[in-house]
């Protein structure tokens, strides 16, 4: 019993927010708070840290502030909170980063940080997820390490749909129910509501 036990251990998580952040509102932090909640309730997730990540100014957005500005409003929003931070890295990148690679600065440090294997899952709203569906926005390469490797925790937003988003992509649905370790504790893991 005590095998069956040690093996459910819930997942540590870092939740992990890319973005303009043009500027940063409050509904960008409630998706964390729905977001932790959510995954703590299931059992099978620990979630450790979220953490903010502002788009580089490479980032071709039309009105785009710079990001020392949208750098500071990040860390003002989050000033009260003791398990959010904002993390510079993208923005100090020679240019714009890829979503993928975010993940994977962000993979490498966080295992580092707490001497173990550590998930880092993107966190988004239904409309980023369906941005996947944009012509030579998405790499299907980046899709499927992002969705296999890391996970996607999507929070349903007005307007947007994520169950028939998903139903509609291969890539997605094959991904839809990953276990968080081979054969151990099955997480469905398509939608989180509030």
């Amino acid at each position: 019993m005590a095998g069956l036990h040690k093996s459910c251990q819930p997942v540590k998580v870092i939740l992990l927010s890319c973005g303009s952040f043009n500027p940063v509102t409050h509904m960008h932090l409630r998706l964390f708070e729905i977001a932790r909640d959510a995954l703590h309730r299931t059992g099978l997730f620990k979630v450790l840290e979220g953490v903010i990540s502002p788009v580089n100014d490479a980032y071709e957005k039309k009105g785009l502030l710079p990001s020392k500005h949208r750098l500071a409003m990040c860390k003002l929003a989050i000033k009260t909170s003791d398990w959010i931070s904002v993390n510079d890295w993208e923005v100090n990148q020679d240019g714009w980063s890829k979503t993928a690679d975010v993940l994977d600065y962000m993979t490498d440090k966080y295992s580092k940080k707490y001497s173990e294997n550590v998930k880092v899952k993107l966190l988004c709203g239904g409309d980023l997820l369906e941005s996947f569906a944009v012509p030579d926005l998405w790499s299907d390469e980046h899709i499927k390490k992002i969705v296999s490797e890391n996970g996607i925790v999507v929070i349903n937003r007005y307007g947007s749909n994520p169950e028939q988003f998903i139903y509609n992509s291969d890539v997605l649905t094959e991904n839809k129910n990953c276990s968080t370790a081979p054969g151990k504790c099955q997480v469905p893991a398509s939608r989180l509501s509030p």
